[in-house]
């Protein structure tokens, strides 16, 4: 498996920037400015040098801390939903030096009382349990995300060496050096194909494989 080495440890983490109503709330990474921006209807969407990455039906959606790891920065954010039942999710956002960008999916217990706590290329979160009796750890590690060890619902499997995948973002992503036929046909055939297909993206992977092994 490709490992992610820690480049820097300084200054690397901010405290939550807050976002009120109406207003932009912005963070510079190295891939750019990554913005949260405020709807007409009151939406939250999220923004890399202008591309939306997600949207968000919710009161506000804060940057929490930032992190690098390698040549990607990795960022916390909080999403408040503004409800009673369950007022805070969190995410992963992450951007290569390069411009790729991976989302995770939401996370979280709906607790606010969270410890991020950051070991090397692994960024761990731990939170209270909904009923208050222990705590839940959630772990970012090599693009993945996991819940209390295990691969997270809805979230991508790291790529192995050599690997090739298609994320939420309809993006092309590869590990070590895959072989080329393999890729351009993922690249070709990925803008073409029906995306309400359950697990398209890997049946697009896969024949394509197929076919570049022939």
């Amino acid at each position: 498996m490709k490992k992610l080495f820690l480049v820097a440890v300084a200054g690397l983490t901010l405290g939550a920037i807050s976002a009120h109503a109406g207003q932009e709330n912005n963070i510079q990474i190295r891939a750019g400015k990554l913005r949260i921006v405020e709807t007409p209807t009151g939406d939250q969407v999220l923004l890399l040098n202008n591309k939306k990455l997600s949207s968000f039906t919710s009161f506000s959606v804060t940057f929490e801390q930032k992190y690098a790891i390698g040549d990607r920065d990795v960022i916390l954010l909080a999403n408040n939903s503004g409800g009673m039942a369950c007022p805070m999710q969190y995410l992963f956002v992450s951007a290569s030096v390069q411009g790729d960008v991976r989302v995770t999916p939401e996370f979280g217990t709906c607790s606010d009382l969270i410890k991020p706590v950051q070991q090397g290329g692994k960024i761990t979160v731990t939170m209270p349990k909904m009923n208050g009796r222990g705590s839940t750890s959630f772990a970012y590690e090599n693009g993945a995300l996991y819940e209390n060890g295990k691969l997270a619902k809805g979230s991508q499997p790291p790529l192995e060496e050599g690997d090739v995948m298609i994320n939420g973002f309809g993006q092309v992503l590869t590990s070590g050096n895959p072989s080329k036929k393999w890729v351009d046909c993922v690249r070709k055939r990925a803008p073409q194909a029906d995306q309400n297909l359950n697990n398209w993206e890997e049946q697009v992977v896969a024949e394509c494989k197929r076919l570049s092994m022939r």
